[in-house]
């Protein structure tokens, strides 16, 4: 799972139903979700968390984690994006 925010942690948490392990790739330094989300990953004890870190390649999900300078692949089977989401609160009358 790549993102930070509400969308991602829920859907790395609908995935743990599926899953033996979800890793969840977070950019800054901490979630950007409410309270309850994080804790709910956190408890779930089929996630990890890696903070911050970047995708620099999806194609071999190649990561590169900012405070060490570390470039390293992860071997998945499968990636989800779940970041820049913009609400749509436009009324349209078509």
């Amino acid at each position: 799972m790549i993102g930070g925010g509400n969308s991602a942690a829920e859907e790395a948490l609908h995935l743990t139903r599926f899953a033996s392990q979800v890793t969840v790739l977070v950019r800054d330094r901490e979630f950007k979700t409410t309270p309850a989300i994080t804790e709910e990953l956190f408890a779930s004890g089929k996630v990890e968390v890696i903070f911050p870190t970047e995708v620099r390649q999806l194609r071999q999900l190649q990561t590169y984690h900012r405070p060490t300078a570390t470039v390293r692949r992860l071997a998945v089977d499968g990636a989800f994006i779940f970041i820049g989401l913009v609400p749509n609160t436009l009324f349209s009358a078509t």
